[in-house]
């Protein structure tokens, strides 16, 4: 009785051949247009991001005045530290080190504990007067209002870049991590964008600590032509 089935070592036929080869080559061409579709949305998720970071570096140029940025860019920072996790529960040795570490190297702890004790909102507005005093006494250092609105973009600007950079470097990396779970059946394109908000978001949240540093514990020196020398942290 005939079974349909092609008896071992025979040839395929022509119309077999033709049909087996056109069916590789479909799940080929459809491979390669999956392939190129999910390039096209990572780079895209990309460009949005490389975007919002150009735009915002445009403005921090543009602007003639970045006092109220730099106000809210600390309250951020400070913010930040202060907010409750589980996993890096906040210590009053660890405030006393986020204070010498990125506000000022020769930090006064005589007045600390008191406002450590109360927490809370006296914490919050005792730390927020600390960064105030501080980056008053780094004005006062400037002859004139023009150098220091030149450091607060300058050191504002190399927050950016240099959290850009590591996010760039992490954007690739993401690249590998969600082609290798697509093995697993998982959709690459939803955990990439997924994944690359959060690591947008805890790379904002590094532009503020890292531009409140540069504002904190820069130093620099005005030279006789009225330029500056900056040394960043």
């Amino acid at each position: 009785m005939a079974t349909g089935k092609r008896p071992e070592g025979q040839p395929l036929t022509k119309k077999r051949f033709k049909n087996l080869v056109r069916d590789v080559q479909s799940i080929a061409a459809n491979g390669q247009r999956g392939a190129r579709s999910q390039t096209l949305q990572f780079d895209e998720i990309f460009r949005l991001q490389r975007e919002t970071i150009y735009q915002f570096r445009n403005k921090v140029m543009d602007q003639a005045d970045v006092d109220g940025l730099v106000a809210k860019l600390c309250d951020r920072a400070l913010t930040t530290l202060l907010t409750p996790n589980r996993q890096d529960p906040l210590t009053f040795e660890g405030i006393l080190d986020y204070l010498f570490n990125n506000v000022d190297y020769n930090y006064d702890r005589s007045t600390l504990w008191e406002n450590w004790q109360a927490g809370g909102s006296q914490l919050a507005s005792y730390l927020k007067t600390v960064v105030e005093q501080r980056l008053a006494l780094q004005q006062k250092r400037f002859g004139a209002a023009d150098q220091f609105l030149y450091f607060e973009k300058l050191s504002i600007l190399k927050a950016i870049d240099h959290v850009w950079i590591e996010q760039v470097d992490n954007l690739q990396q993401l690249r590998q991590v969600v082609n290798s779970r697509a093995q697993g059946s998982r959709n690459p394109i939803y955990e990439y964008q997924r994944d690359a908000r959060l690591s947008f978001e805890q790379m904002t949240h590094a532009f503020w600590q890292t531009a409140l540093r540069n504002l904190m514990l820069s130093t620099f020196t005005i030279n006789s032509d009225g330029t500056m020398d900056v040394d960043f942290p």
